[in-house]
């Protein structure tokens, strides 16, 4: 997340040569594009992380640190 960002609230992925901007709650690709399965990979961590992604989503946006969010175990 950038502190520069417009909304709506999104997360960025980079995986090799792919990137995606992914919308948070939606789960949809607002733009970019990731391989099938690292798309599904992405969507079960965001499903679980939601609520931690909106916070880190509202203190990026009023220049603050994200912070870091815990993989998926």
């Amino acid at each position: 997340m950038f502190h520069n960002d417009y909304p709506p609230p999104h997360f960025h992925v980079e995986y090799g040569e792919f990137k995606a901007k992914i919308e948070i709650g939606s789960l949809k690709i607002i733009r970019g594009r990731l391989p099938s399965r690292q798309r599904s990979q992405v969507e079960d961590w965001a499903t679980a992380r939601e609520s931690e992604l909106l916070s880190a989503w509202d203190r990026a946006i009023n220049h603050m640190p994200a912070g870091k969010i815990e993989p998926l175990s």
